[in-house]
């Protein structure tokens, strides 16, 4: 069973101009999950923007090759899906060179795999999709996600596909320790500050201009680690159990 609701390989409308898909391929223990991509559209300043979401197959330690190779398979799969996806919510507006963001937990190192995420997702945008970090990022910073503590290895993204750049540009980008829950949740005691996910987040500040922008590093403002210089000084997070 993959989720309450099966959606298949069709999308299903949740609002006006909001879509979601499940995927139809898994492997090991994600097959609970029911992962899928999402999509959301949006008017900013009467300009349209088009955010695509995901979160994708994991691969898991403690598998041998066979289960290994389920992984990236099932990954490669779901990109595809994703790729068709995003092409039937929102390919007319694509071709127009409207702006467009693909984030999320995409469970591609950036060492393995990455050449092929960027050609599979890139084939419904005429304009190309770019790696926001790589482009922007601060300079020697690979940008590493997981875990939380002294992260080896880059799991999340976002690409862009922005065309209109006399609008939209890359304004700041770090990585951030800030995602936090200080409300309890039905009966659990979680008062206290906690940690809501094992993956730093990633944020980037889009801006609105007339003329081309270049993104500068985040400087720390207490919740937000930056460059890996800002990591390594951070107060120290007892990170959740490792999984992705």
């Amino acid at each position: 069973m993959r989720g309450s609701t099966e959606l298949g390989s069709e999308p299903e409308q949740v609002a006006e101009y909001v879509r979601f898909v499940e995927f139809d391929d898994c492997a090991s223990v994600d097959c609970w999950a029911g992962k899928g991509a999402g999509y959301v559209r949006t008017d900013l300043s009467g300009r349209p923007l088009h955010l695509f979401f995901s979160h994708m197959q994991a691969s898991y330690g403690s598998h041998d090759d066979a289960a290994r190779r389920k992984t990236i398979a099932a990954r490669k799969s779901q990109r595809a899906q994703m790729a068709s996806f995003m092409d039937a919510v929102a390919g007319e507006g694509l071709l127009r060179g409207e702006n467009s963001l693909v984030v999320g937990d995409l469970n591609v190192d950036v060492n393995a795999e990455r050449s092929e995420m960027m050609s599979q997702l890139s084939i419904p945008f005429p304009f190309g999709l770019s790696d926001v970090w790589t482009d922007h990022g601060p300079p020697g910073d690979p940008g590493f996600t997981f875990p939380v503590r002294n992260p080896p290895v880059r799991f999340d993204y976002m690409l862009a596909s922005l065309a209109d750049t006399s609008s939209l540009c890359v304004g700041t980008i770090s990585t951030t320790y800030g995602l936090e829950t200080r409300r309890p949740v039905g009966d659990a005691d979680i008062s206290a500050e906690r940690q809501v996910t094992d993956h730093l987040g990633l944020v980037v500040d889009l801006r609105w201009s007339d003329s081309q922008c270049e993104a500068t590093t985040l400087v720390d403002r207490g919740d937000t680690a930056g460059s890996s210089a800002f990591r390594d000084a951070a107060k120290p997070v007892e990170p959740p159990g490792r999984v992705h």
